[in-house]
């Protein structure tokens, strides 16, 4: 099927194998498509019948999920052009932060250790420590990531980067970004975040790049997120209230 003109999310895989690719869309017909196998070979095209009472997209988060769960990390977006998927939109590869006026070590330890504490109050998909003597955190797993004194702050102001597809160092410099929200800047290519939330349509945090429940489940430890009886007493009081996510 060379004219598909179905516009795919496509993931990555690294393997001893050499890697696979597995990429997924809707037709316009509103068939969902998946494409599939080895970085080297033409991809394999499967048509997926939607079961009863579910809609495309559902389907597409649903399976997105799963292949997030087992390690496939978004490289973008493009089409079909024959044999494999031509990226048109690359995923970013970096999310940039910085201290832009000075925060005082003290503080810096006391939320760094909190953030450490609250994490490791269950499973977690990487190590986090908290070293208080050089006040650096430090993230271990598929990849490696620190933030503090030791990786990137002099004179309690500094700034670096983290892996696009590593959600637990986005969770804490998203902390630090609530926390002090006028000194702890966040961007991504030259796009300033703002306020990324913990939403399946966030452009950080969504379903196209995080398994959702993870994300909520996480983001819950660190008070990034309500919890969804929290939200429900809220709404059935009427009250107008500001709801920070």
């Amino acid at each position: 099927m060379a004219d598909d003109k179905t516009q795919y999310q496509v993931y990555e895989s690294d393997s001893v194998s050499g890697g696979k690719l597995w990429a997924i869309g809707v037709s316009s017909d509103g068939h969902v498509r998946v494409r599939f196998g080895a970085k080297d070979r033409p991809l394999r095209l499967r048509e997926i019948p939607l079961p009863t009472g579910q809609t495309a997209d559902a389907e597409v988060r649903t399976r997105v999920a799963n292949k997030l769960r087992e390690g496939y990390v978004l490289l973008g977006e493009g089409h079909f052009d024959g044999r494999g998927v031509t990226l048109e939109k690359k995923q970013a590869v970096q999310v940039f932060w910085e201290i832009s006026a000075r925060i005082s070590r003290s503080k810096i330890h006391d939320e760094l250790a909190w953030i450490a504490e609250r994490l490791n109050e269950g499973p977690l998909p990487c190590d986090v420590l908290f070293d208080g003597a050089s006040c650096t955190i430090s993230v271990a797993g598929h990849r490696t990531w620190a933030f503090g004194y030791s990786n990137g702050i002099m004179d309690d102001r500094g700034g670096g980067s983290v892996d696009r597809n590593q959600l637990v160092p986005l969770l804490i410099l998203l902390r630090l970004r609530r926390v002090f929200p006028d000194r702890f800047g966040l961007c991504m290519g030259d796009e300033e975040l703002q306020n990324p939330q913990l939403a399946a349509d966030d452009r950080v945090f969504g379903a196209h790049v995080f398994d959702q429940e993870l994300v909520q489940a996480l983001g819950m430890r660190l008070d990034l997120c309500i919890g969804r009886v929290s939200l429900v007493e809220i709404a059935s009081t009427g009250a107008d209230k500001c709801i920070w996510f």
